[in-house]
């Protein structure tokens, strides 16, 4: 399965074009507790961990992982495991997740599981137009030329990747780049944009914690990055433009905190299949 994994995540970027929703049960300040009066990636830790600890959880619940020859089951599986942690009095309480978040979650996990799989990833991406679309984004005023070139510059780094011409240590060191810009880029507390760039940044740091632990992965490493971080940083980050793109079609009203699910959903839902 591992050498099919970057599919899994890239497909998130077409999918959820057509799947974000709106919900009206998310508060717009999601009771996070800021320390400054300027957004810091660290501030939205929490979703960062979630993600880690889906993937931890789906190791010890599936230790000899899942067959993909049966996809339907292997996605409905997938899907379910998601939904059962979401739903977790002990998750919502240690990632200080509200009710009105984790059902946007659950709902995020459900959409995707029939949109696990693409056969050439390489395909996609040479084909995709998410670039434009974000561009398209940027020149209506939606998003700022800071979250166009963050989304992109990651974007490029998964081509990068791909090409063979990008080792996982530097698309680490990129990603502390960008966290560092973002830290310097002064959104004020109540940006949404920021918000949402904020955790996609966050779930892209963990996830290297994560998948370059030894234990998580065999005590097997690659100098690509595919199969293992870039899916679950490049699934993070594109499936938050990708719902931005999807929020905009049906309306101007964007539901942030439902761009903030479809951006966790991504990376935590698509490294579930990654690891399995």
């Amino acid at each position: 399965m591992k050498k099919n994994i970057f599919f899994i995540v890239i497909v998130m970027v077409l999918f959820s074009i057509s799947a974000c929703e709106k919900n009206s049960n998310i508060e717009s300040n999601n009771e996070i507790k800021y320390r400054i009066d300027y957004l810091k990636v660290s501030d939205f830790d929490n979703y960062g961990k979630f993600h880690n600890e889906l993937l931890t959880q789906a190791s010890i619940k599936y230790p000899n992982g899942l067959n993909p020859s049966d996809s339907v089951q292997f996605v409905n599986t997938i899907s379910d495991f998601c939904k059962e942690i979401v739903l977790s009095e002990t998750i919502q309480q240690n990632f200080d997740f509200t009710d009105g978040f984790s059902a946007l979650l659950f709902t995020a996990f459900e959409k995707t599981k029939d949109q696990f799989l693409i056969n050439n990833p390489n395909t996609f991406m040479d084909e995709s137009n998410f670039e434009e679309e974000i561009k398209n984004l940027k020149d209506s005023g939606t998003i700022s030329s800071f979250y166009q070139s963050i989304l992109v510059r990651i974007f490029n780094d998964a081509k990068l990747n791909l090409n063979n011409d990008l080792s996982y240590e530097e698309f680490g060191v990129r990603i502390d780049n960008y966290i560092n810009e973002f830290n310097n880029h002064q959104y004020p507390i109540d940006s949404n944009e920021g918000m949402v760039l904020a955790i996609t940044l966050s779930l892209a740091a963990n996830s290297i914690v994560w998948w370059t632990n030894p234990r998580n992965y065999n005590n097997q490493i690659q100098e690509r990055i595919v199969p293992w971080l870039i899916a679950d940083a490049i699934g993070a980050v594109l499936s938050g433009g990708a719902a931005l793109i999807s929020e905009c079609a049906e309306d101007d009203d964007i539901n942030w905190w439902g761009v903030a699910a479809w951006t966790v959903a991504g990376g935590a839902g698509m490294s579930i299949g990654v690891k399995l």
